[in-house]
């Protein structure tokens, strides 16, 4: 079973990456990474401030583009909530109301930005539990997918937006790949470094309360949460 850091390296181009887990001291992990093609896209960073990860863009143009500037990650009724758009609200907000995943999935389709047609890809990390899902076009219609998961100690979960290299880039369409977290692996450092460093943009990850952010346009940062 691959490391993060060996799975992404046969990744080409991942665009954005969800991974959630638990590391084998029982703490719980969950990573967040932003890839991108365009200058535009590379011209934003994370930022994690007061229980929030955001995608913040560098320029004020831009800020009100909801598939480049968003909430990523959120915490609800004891549970986190971690996606790759504006999403995360949906999924958030059907929670803080008593509603399902199922419930704030079935809400949403795919980005329209044919021919690649982005999945909208994120999960749940709650206390007895985590769940991944992937919404994205099947033929003319909508495939919504939700794969649900015990939390096992040294075993994390990865999905990412894309397969193919940065010229062609295809929808990713496999489950997500299971992952082994050794407590003697950096996951952060070792997925950083199998990125491409010419589409990195940004990467986060917490581990239990603690918490630590890799930007390429500004820095870097760690605290507790």
């Amino acid at each position: 079973m691959p490391g993060i850091g060996e799975y992404l390296s046969g990744v080409k181009y991942p665009g954005r990456i969800v991974m959630i887990g638990r590391n084998k001291d029982g703490m719980n992990v969950l990573f967040y990474a932003v890839t991108a093609r365009s200058e535009r896209s590379r011209n934003r960073m994370l930022v994690y401030s007061d229980g929030v990860l955001s995608t913040v863009m560098l320029s004020d143009d831009d800020k009100n583009v909801s598939i480049l500037s968003y909430d990523a990650m959120k915490t609800v009724s004891g549970m986190t909530v971690i996606a790759n758009g504006d999403h995360t609200d949906t999924v958030y907000n059907a929670i803080r109301e008593g509603r399902s995943l199922s419930d704030a999935v079935a809400e949403r389709t795919y980005e329209e930005d044919g021919p690649i047609y982005t999945p909208r890809i994120g999960g749940v990390l709650g206390s007895d539990g985590l769940s991944l899902f992937s919404i994205r076009k099947d033929g003319d219609g909508v495939d919504r997918l939700i794969y649900r998961y015990p939390l096992e100690n040294g075993i994390g979960h990865v999905l990412h937006t894309y397969d193919g290299s940065a010229d062609e880039p295809k929808a990713y369409r496999t489950m997500p790949q299971r992952i082994t977290l050794d407590d003697g692996d950096d996951v952060l450092e070792s997925a950083w470094n199998a990125i491409n460093p010419d589409y990195r943009v940004g990467a986060f990850i917490m581990v239990g309360d603690e918490w630590r952010v890799k930007n390429v346009r500004m820095g870097d940062g760690d605290g507790k949460a």
